[in-house]
């Protein structure tokens, strides 16, 4: 996901960021851009689907390291999210619990933002 915006904002030029989505709806109603915690999880569980590293996945999701420890215990206590060594890395990978709990989650929230609940969309 990228972010377009002015360098030092006097720049002509357009800077592109991986860290923060571009969207068009914030996560709270009152369109604060605050995240709570459920939202914070359904970013990690997204960030899971793909199975990236640790450390990207922080980065992906703008957490510090204690943001990250405390969300992914939650997670993995729960079996949402687990984490695989390859090579000496550590890869969060997202359980197929936690694939519907993410897609319970999105489809609360549509219902929330007044989708019509017969054309709400999965995760694959």
């Amino acid at each position: 996901m990228v972010v377009k915006g002015t360098l030092n904002g006097k720049l002509g030029r357009t800077a592109v960021s991986p860290v923060m989505p571009i969207t068009d709806n914030h996560w709270n109603q009152d369109g604060s851009k605050k995240r709570g915690p459920e939202e914070i999880k359904a970013e990690l569980l997204s960030a899971g689907l793909s199975s990236m590293l640790k450390t990207a996945t922080m980065s992906r999701c703008n957490l510090s390291s204690l943001q990250m420890k405390k969300y992914t215990r939650i997670l993995i206590r729960k079996g949402l999210l687990s984490i695989e060594n390859k090579n000496g890395k550590q890869i969060l990978a997202t359980t197929e619990r936690g694939k519907t709990w993410l897609e319970q989650f999105i489809k609360l929230r549509q219902i929330e933002n007044g989708a019509d609940i017969s054309k709400i969309t999965y995760i694959a």
